[in-house]
C-alpha cells in the first residue's frame, strides 16, 4: 500500500482513524513543519509485544499500606 504524510496536528486528531489506516497496511509519514519525524505502521504477528512491568501490589490495609509506603516494617 501507498504511504501517506500528514502533519503533527493532523496525526493529533485524527490519531483513530490513522492508526485504523497503519493496522491495514497503510504507512503513515508524520511530519513537523514538512519535515518527517515518525512513521506509524501496523506491528508484524512474529515481532514481540513489550510488556510493561507492573509494580509490587500493596499489601492489605490502610495501615499495612502505610507502612509499606513509609518504608516501615509491620508489627513495629
Amino acid at each position: 500500500m501507498a504511504s501517506t504524510q500528514v502533519n503533527l496536528y493532523e496525526a493529533k486528531t485524527q490519531l483513530s482513524s490513522l492508526v485504523e489506516r497503519a493496522a491495514k497496511g497503510e504507512e503513515i509519514i508524520i511530519a513537523k513543519s514538512g519535515k518527517p519525524i515518525a512513521l506509524l505502521s501496523a506491528l508484524q504477528v512474529n515481532e514481540p509485544v513489550i510488556e510493561s512491568k507492573l509494580p509490587e501490589p500493596l499489601p492489605f490495609g490502610k495501615k499495612s499500606a502505610r507502612n509499606h509506603l513509609s518504608g516501615r516494617r509491620l508489627g513495629r
